[in-house]
C-alpha cells in the first residue's frame, strides 16, 4: 500500500473521548472521513478510533485504483506506540508485531528496528490513519526523536517535530492547531493542522497532496 510519507506533530489540547487521565491525548474515538485531491487512484479515506481497555486501534479503509484496502492499528493507550499493524490488500494480509524498538513481519520473516539514536519506533505505513495518530505519539513523548517503520520499500526514517512555517490555507480554520515535522535524513518538512475539538489531523499538504477531514 502507497504511504504518504512520514508527518506531524502538534500539542493537544483537550480530553479525548474513551481515553483515562492518565492517558495521554489521542484522537477522539469516532469515524473520520478525509478527502484526498492530487492522486486519482485515491481520492477518500476513512479512519475508525476505537478504543478497548488498555488499546486504541485505528482502522483505515480505502479503496486504491478500485480496489479495496484496510489497514489495521493497535496502539497501548498509556504510551501511544504501536503494538500490532495488520494491512489487508489483494488478499494478502500481512501482520506486524511491535515490541520496543524492534517491528517483526510474520510472513515473510522481516525484522525491522528503530534508527539509531531514537529509542520509539511508530508506524508510518498506510495512507492518513497514522497521520491522525502521530501528533499524539509525538505528544507523548515530547522532545524526542521517532523512527516510522513503512512496509512499502521496506524503509525506517527519523522524523522529529519542527516549528511550522507554513501559511494557513484559506480553506483551514483559524482554530485549527499549525504543527510540522521533519524528516531528517533529506531535511523534508511536512505541514499539517490539527482539529482541536478531537484531536484529529484535519488538512495536510504535501507532496502535491491535499488532505482535508470532512466535517
Amino acid at each position: 500500500m502507497q504511504s504518504l510519507a512520514f508527518f506531524f506533530l502538534a500539542p493537544v489540547l483537550i480530553a479525548t473521548l474513551g481515553a483515562t487521565a492518565a492517558d495521554p491525548p489521542r484522537p477522539a474515538d469516532g469515524t473520520y472521513v478525509y478527502a484526498i485531491v492530487g492522486t486519482p487512484a485515491l481520492t477518500s479515506s476513512t479512519v475508525v478510533v476505537r478504543t478497548d481497555g488498555g488499546t486504541v486501534s485505528t482502522t483505515e479503509s480505502v479503496s486504491v485504483a478500485g480496489a479495496p484496502v484496510v489497514a489495521t492499528t493497535q496502539y497501548a493507550t498509556d504510551t501511544l506506540l504501536p503494538t500490532h499493524y495488520r494491512v489487508v490488500e489483494a488478499g494478502t494480509t500481512t501482520d506486524v508485531a511491535f515490541s520496543g524498538t524492534t517491528a517483526t513481519v510474520a510472513k515473510p520473516p522481516l525484522t525491522f528496528r528503530a534508527n539509531p539514536g531514537t529509542d520509539l519506533l511508530a508506524v508510518g505505513d498506510g495512507m492518513v490513519a497514522y497521520v491522525a495518530m502521530l501528533p499524539s505519539v509525538l505528544a507523548a513523548h515530547p522532545g524526542r526523536p521517532v523512527s516510522l517503520l513503512g512496509l512499502n520499500g521496506g524503509k525506517v526514517v527519523t522524523v522529529r517535530s519542527v516549528p511550522p512555517t507554513e501559511a494557513r490555507p484559506a480553506d483551514v480554520p483559524a482554530a485549527d492547531i499549525a504543527g510540522a515535522i521533519e524528516e531528517t535524513e533529506n531535511g523534508l518538512t511536512f505541514s499539517y493542522w490539527t482539529d482541536p475539538r478531537t484531536n484529529a489531523v484535519a488538512a495536510i499538504d504535501v507532496a502535491g497532496l491535499t488532505i482535508r477531514l470532512l466535517r
